[in-house]
């Protein structure tokens, strides 16, 4: 499968993100860091996400995933350790015209998120088409390295 690379204004635009764990956690902060409206569905989850729904910053229905999730959602992530919900998030947002993510089934995926690195305005993305996110996240982090010490003398 080839993924065309592509830059998303999700600036307050609702994504529904299903499960509320480490990877889910992950999830969230990236789509917080550029803006989106975050919906987390899952009986349990993380200190961090539970700080920031009782902060007001997403919102978090305390329960397991429904169809009538998706209502209002531009973008659906599927990041549970259970692959039949995983399975239904995928086909509900298909059926509303929805673009999803199942973190870990790139072939049940219409978009795959990459490695992302955000300094000072720029927006570095890295990608293995799916094939390999070990070495797109190994690779992010050199970069990470790189451009923390372009900017650091840049600075001076």
């Amino acid at each position: 499968m080839k993924y065309y690379p592509v830059g998303l204004d999700i600036k307050d635009k609702c994504v529904v993100v299903v499960g509320a764990g480490p990877v889910a956690e992950r999830k969230v902060r990236m789509l917080r860091a550029f803006g989106a409206d975050v919906r987390v569905v899952a009986p349990h989850a993380t200190t961090y996400l539970e700080r920031l729904a009782l902060a007001g910053r997403i919102c978090w229905f305390k329960r397991g995933y429904r169809s009538a999730d998706m209502k209002g959602a531009r973008l659906a992530i599927a990041a549970t350790s259970e692959r039949e919900v995983n399975e239904k998030v995928s086909r509900d947002a298909k059926k509303k015209g929805i673009w999803a993510n199942v973190v870990d089934q790139a072939l049940a995926c219409e978009f795959i998120a990459p490695a992302v690195i955000k300094r000072q305005g720029l927006v570095v993305s890295v990608s293995t088409d799916a094939k390999n996110p070990p070495l797109s996240k190994e690779f992010k982090e050199f970069l990470e390295e790189r451009i923390d010490e372009f900017f650091s003398g840049r600075n001076k």
